[in-house]
């Protein structure tokens, strides 16, 4: 895992959770399979090999909204560690992709063996908060045209898109979850 692009030259690097982690076996999803959802909730978290992830969540209004869009080398599925009985989350393959899979309890096991796992993954939980404190930051001063722009620039992990491609299914992603934002009130704006 890299360290954020916001990093000084002086702040210490992240630790590398995949440093600690055993190999486990790569589960492939075609594009369009669903991983988990709240019927099949998932005890394991997930490291992207190949492919792309979209995770979301199911509104109260039933709407899906999506939470992120993990890329290689980006780890998912945390929520698993609660064990919540009633979840929302869903996640489905955007393209075909190849996953690591350890369940919550080999985590635990690894953990209690290499501690600095742990630490890796809470630096990864802190940085994804940090991330989303700077969306909701976004959402609340940011107009939809520099958002749109932010997200255009940056993909959901924060780095620099690699390529045109990706921008735009980044930016249909984005489009997408904005009209369903904005679509209801400019229909209620022109009725009125």
């Amino acid at each position: 895992m890299a360290t954020s692009p916001l990093a000084s030259p002086s702040q210490k690097s992240l630790e590398d959770p995949l440093a600690h982690l055993p190999c486990s076996s790569i589960v492939e999803y075609r594009k369009g399979q669903i991983i988990y959802n709240q019927y099949q909730p998932s005890s394991s978290i997930h490291l992207v090999i190949d492919g792309k992830v979209k995770v979301s969540r199911l509104a109260y209004d039933g709407h899906q909204v999506v939470v992120d869009i993990y890329q290689p080398d980006e780890f998912f599925g945390e929520s698993a560690f609660l064990s919540l009985p009633h979840r929302s989350e869903q996640a489905v393959a955007l393209e075909n992709t190849k996953l690591m899979t350890w369940t919550t309890a080999e985590i635990e096991d690894i953990v209690m063996k290499r501690p600095r796992l742990a630490v890796a993954l809470l630096q990864i939980l802190v940085q994804r908060t940090i991330d989303f404190t700077h969306r909701i930051e976004s959402f609340s001063v940011d107009n939809i045209a520099r958002r749109l722009a932010r997200s255009l620039i940056r993909s959901p992990s924060g780095s620099v898109l690699p390529n045109r491609m990706a921008q735009s299914a980044w930016s249909r992603s984005l489009m997408n979850c904005s009209r369903s934002m904005w679509a209801p009130r400019a229909r209620s704006s022109l009725t009125t």
